[in-house]
């Protein structure tokens, strides 16, 4: 599965993260992670929210029309590997 996509699918499920708690879940270092989102940064999939030394990301209001069709394939993954 490709990084950019575990991302997306963790903050859809789960809403704001921090970077630790991202990079946690989908089993990556920090600084892995931390690259990543901000590739999706740049490109205004998800946005930055800074408190001191810490970040938060969140995905934009405007790409849940586009992440649908992305995350359905992983659902079905997802339950595949369950059975």
């Amino acid at each position: 599965m490709s990084i950019f996509i575990a991302i997306l699918a963790h903050l859809k499920a789960r809403g704001t993260q921090t970077v630790g708690d991202i990079a946690e879940a989908i089993q990556l270092s920090i600084r892995t992670t931390s690259k990543h989102l901000q590739i999706l940064r740049s490109v205004r999939v998800v946005i930055d929210r800074r408190r001191g030394m810490s970040v938060s990301y969140r995905l934009s209001s405007e790409q849940d029309d586009i992440l649908k069709p992305l995350l359905i394939p992983l659902r079905v993954q997802n339950v595949m590997n369950a059975l």
